[in-house]
């Protein structure tokens, strides 16, 4: 009789001890801060031909992503209007173009963007 009194205490540990697997995307945990905003998305051209590539323009701040790599070479236009999930990454100083010392941007890692 003792076990089915200690069952229901069990069962409350076992659920509030595991680790929740909440829907994060990929990379990301619940550490992180993942925020979603409409923007203005700025090809500026390829660092090949003096362009410093990718911008990003959310309420009226300029912020360089980190990981441009994701963005689909259909956004590669002068400027698009994009929906984007992403995550705040510091600063970064970034040199492009003909500018002969770098910049420091808000930096961004982005999660997702799609075509708004």
């Amino acid at each position: 009789m003792k076990m089915f009194r200690l069952f229901p205490l069990l069962a409350i540990i076992v659920l509030y001890s595991c680790d929740a697997d909440l829907d994060y995307p990929e990379g990301l945990n619940d550490s992180d801060t993942l925020f979603s905003n409409n923007a203005l998305l700025r090809y500026t051209g390829s660092i090949a031909v003096d362009g410093c590539e990718f911008f990003i323009d959310i309420d009226e701040v300029t912020y360089k992503p980190i990981n441009e790599e994701i963005i689909p070479e259909g956004l590669k236009q002068s400027e698009v209007v994009v929906n984007v999930s992403y995550k705040l990454a510091g600063d970064i100083d970034y040199q492009c173009g003909l500018n002969p010392k770098p910049t420091n941007y808000p930096a961004i890692e982005l999660v997702s963007i799609k075509k708004g």
